[in-house]
């Protein structure tokens, strides 16, 4: 499997959690490699992606409830 993204910082999470939740979406609809493993840690880890209070464009990790 391609690697899709290096999280070195933290709107590298941003993306990979981002990129996973649309492949999450995506996976029911046609034949693909979904990142099983990755996708398990961010659900374990319970981590989500939210926009920045008072921005439009910035978004931050977070730990969903």
């Amino acid at each position: 499997m391609e690697e899709l993204t290096d999280v070195d910082v933290a709107s590298d999470l941003v993306t990979l959690i981002s990129i996973i939740a649309a492949m999450r979406l995506a996976k029911n609809y046609g034949a693909m490699l979904f990142p099983e493993n990755s996708a398990r840690m961010i659900d374990e880890l319970k981590l989500g992606v939210e926009r920045k209070n008072g921005t439009r464009g910035k978004f931050v990790v977070r730990i969903r409830r």
